[in-house]
């Protein structure tokens, strides 16, 4: 079998190749790797011509980064096609400018006057398909029926407890005076917070028990399901850390403790330690 030496387009170097197979090719590559450079080379030369520009990864940056515009978008502005935007994506590669992906590519969607276009959309969409008298009337309607009642019932007490079929006085965390849900919600309150921060900021962020300055917790001397009047009182919590915090609950339970029973628990966690 005849081969000629022949010289790649793209790198440059020597090969071997058939004559039949240099007849049939206008660009001669070593490599796929070579032959897909070179083809991306072409087409940039080509944007360049069209667009009247010097240096397309200049401009590719101003319009993907910097005015923020989509691929495809800029498709538009290269091919006359939106449809072509993966040729884009390929040239944004060979760049290496950084691609936007999930919530950053959604952004672009509302930059510009693109925001005024889709909000005036939006508006003509639900004036036309939501805000109607008919669409209320059905949404009332479905809001009335007993499966959307369970559904918020469900969704207000907790689906934790129904999965495990634990609901009610069965539940070995129920309250009679306060649903669980209540208690987890009244947690979760920015007084809740307040309080802790300033009972860490009084104590020097630091455990009363074990002087530590990390993983702290914030403990109510007046238990918070009883002494409720005091309950965001500063003077009412201390600063000891996790571990101590659990160690204090696991000797006196959780829930009805209160400022002796802390005492006696410091007096003998310090006897303890002294040992």
């Amino acid at each position: 079998m005849i081969k000629c030496n022949i010289k790649c387009d793209n790198c440059g170097i020597d090969f071997y190749m058939r004559p039949s197979r240099i007849a049939r090719t206008e660009f001669i590559y070593c490599c796929k790797e070579c032959r897909l450079k070179h083809q991306n080379k072409r087409n940039i030369i080509k944007l360049e011509k069209k667009l009247g520009i010097d240096n397309l990864k200049d401009y590719l940056y101003k319009k993907y980064i910097v005015e923020f515009k989509t691929s495809r978008e800029i498709a538009s502005l290269f091919y006359d096609n939106s449809e072509n935007y993966n040729s884009v994506m390929v040239i944004l590669k060979h760049f290496n400018i950084s691609i936007r992906h999930g919530a950053e590519a959604i952004k672009t969607q509302r930059v510009g006057i693109k925001r005024e276009i889709r909000s005036q959309q939006s508006r003509f969409n639900a004036n036309k398909n939501f805000n109607t008298k008919e669409s209320r009337d059905k949404l009332r309607k479905a809001m009335k029926s007993d499966e959307y009642i369970e559904k918020c019932r469900v969704a207000k007490i907790g689906e934790l407890n129904g999965m495990f079929g634990i609901r009610g006085e069965e539940n070995a965390k129920w309250d009679p005076n306060k649903t669980r849900d209540q208690r987890h919600k009244d947690r979760k309150l920015f007084i809740n917070k307040e309080w802790r921060n300033k009972v860490f900021e009084r104590d020097n962020y630091t455990c009363e028990l074990t002087g530590e300055r990390r993983t702290l917790v914030a403990h109510h001397l007046e238990s918070y399901n009883t002494d409720i009047k005091n309950r965001f009182v500063v003077d009412n919590g201390i600063t000891i850390s996790e571990d101590a915090h659990k160690l204090f609950h696991r000797q006196y339970g959780y829930g009805n403790n209160t400022r002796k029973q802390f005492e006696e628990f410091k007096q003998n966690y310090n006897l303890t330690s002294a040992i």
